[in-house]
């Protein structure tokens, strides 16, 4: 069963969801992150299409607001459903797919019917080889149905083709929930069954549990940005409080080292934040500004204004921070802090 993309009308829907299998998952966390209205599921397997229909039959609000179709995902890259779509989202789907150009073309076609953004959630198969060198593995990557494990890399090298080719303005790779141990319920020992759940102790075999990790994550999360007005760190901080900036195009992607401030964004300008970057906050609450730009004179205020953002209780707690050197016209940009709650992006210069 396909559909004649020309018969759809398209003006009653907010968002595709990729891949949208069974259970509608892709259209309650869509509304729960971004908000959104009516959905259209779009799904290869005719079978899966099926079943979850009967289940939008026994529910009001998927009645309602989710609409599905059987049809290749690809098709949507021509002309006549170019922008028909506020956004797209492929929530743990892409690692089913038979490969890495074949995920890629998905997401073109996703990106060319969108026009603010595409999401993209899905396991985290970064460390796999080092787990396994470890004895352990995630349980998600000993799973028949994972065809294909995209990692951080793969992810940016479709990133940088896209914004390369015009068809996206910047992308942001998150590692989502972090597991800090090999005590957590998603790591098995290698000689677990594959295709298993969660790691239980009566039924696995043993584990070493005080295996310490940096740097491994439930999930990997990227955000194609096609329209840069798109409150993307509204919807990052959605998602998870727990996660960590892999890569931010807009950040690493100058080559000369040199960041590029877009003054015309710029709601203020901060001469002097000082040791507690008090003035900066001020901007934010009086004023209602959302961009400011500090520019300090004295490198130890800027270093004391980073670490009271890692400080329980403090008033700049939560900031991002982002460690980088790299010149601006005569000024040297050491740090930049986004604030997951006042939505600020404080840009600290040494003059």
């Amino acid at each position: 069963m396909t559909n004649n993309l020309d018969n759809i009308n398209y003006d009653k829907f907010d968002f595709i969801d990729m891949g949208c299998g069974t259970a509608a998952r892709g259209y309650f966390f869509a509304k729960k992150v971004f908000g959104t209205g009516r959905c259209l599921g779009v799904d290869i397997d005719e079978d899966k299409v099926q079943v979850a229909l009967r289940k939008i039959e026994n529910n009001s609000e998927l009645y309602e607001n989710y609409t599905l179709i059987c049809e290749d995902m690809t098709n949507f890259g021509g002309e006549n459903v170019k922008n028909k779509f506020r956004f797209a989202t492929a929530n743990h789907f892409l690692e089913h797919v038979p490969g890495f150009s074949v995920a890629k073309d998905i997401l073109g076609a996703a990106i060319n019917a969108s026009r603010e953004f595409v999401f993209v959630r899905q396991p985290w198969f970064d460390n796999d080889a080092e787990l396994f060198k470890m004895g352990l593995k995630t349980y998600y990557s000993d799973w028949t149905g994972h065809l294909n494990p995209l990692t951080s890399y793969d992810f940016y090298r479709m990133g940088r083709d896209f914004k390369i080719k015009g068809s996206i303005q910047n992308f942001i790779i998150l590692g989502l929930t972090k597991i800090h141990d090999s005590s957590n319920p998603l790591i098995h020992p290698l000689n677990s069954p594959f295709n298993e759940h969660e790691y239980d102790p009566t039924y696995h075999p043993s584990k070493n549990m005080n295996i310490k990790f940096e740097g491994l994550y439930r999930d990997i999360c990227v955000f194609f940005i096609i329209d840069e007005n798109s409150p993307i760190e509204d919807y990052i901080k959605k998602l998870n409080v727990d996660y960590e900036v892999i890569y931010d195009s807009r950040i690493n992607d100058n080559n000369t080292g040199e960041y590029v401030i877009d003054i015309d964004k710029l709601d203020f300008v901060d001469v002097g934040p000082g040791m507690k970057g008090e003035s900066l906050i001020y901007g934010v609450s009086k004023f209602n500004g959302h961009n400011g730009l500090g520019i300090e004179c004295n490198s130890e205020f800027v270093e004391n204004i980073i670490d009271l953002s890692k400080i329980e209780g403090s008033r700049l707690q939560g900031h991002r921070v982002y460690v980088k050197i790299f010149l601006m016209l005569i000024r040297k940009v050491i740090n930049i802090i986004r604030s997951s709650d006042l939505q600020l992006q404080l840009i600290l210069c040494k003059i």
